[in-house]
């Protein structure tokens, strides 16, 4: 019976982790708060909370609609790893994130590469 439910959640976790792969691996610049979730196997209602909890966390807005870039999808990442498999609660995954970013410098160079990436994106999906 155990080995059944941890061979579920295995399976389980192969794929959610293989939906993230893709996402960040795929050709596409922009992914909708629907896609992301089901990635992380999360409510887009946690996507929504997470981006009030988590400032560095903006999403682009096309038409009233959330459009997440793969630089988000990474620090999406980031904050479930530390919330669902550290166990940190989100003040403790902020408290943390902010150790790990103490560099000031480095906030403004991570923004930055953020505008970066979905300039590269735009201009790689423009002469598609």
């Amino acid at each position: 019976m155990a080995f059944a439910v941890v061979s579920s959640i295995l399976i389980h976790l192969r794929h959610i982790t293989m939906n993230k792969d893709q996402l960040l691996q795929g050709t596409r610049a922009y992914f909708t708060i629907g896609q992301v979730a089901e990635a992380f196997a999360v409510a887009t209602s946690v996507l929504r909370y997470w981006e009030s909890q988590f400032p560095r966390l903006k999403p682009r807005k096309h038409n009233k609609r959330r459009m997440y870039t793969k630089a988000d999808i990474a620090l999406i990442a980031r904050i479930h790893h530390l919330l669902y498999e550290q166990g940190l609660t989100i003040a403790g995954a902020r408290k943390k994130m902010a150790a790990q970013d103490s560099n000031p410098g480095r906030t403004i160079l991570l923004d930055i590469k953020r505008e970066l990436v979905t300039l590269i994106h735009r201009l790689q999906n423009f002469g598609a």
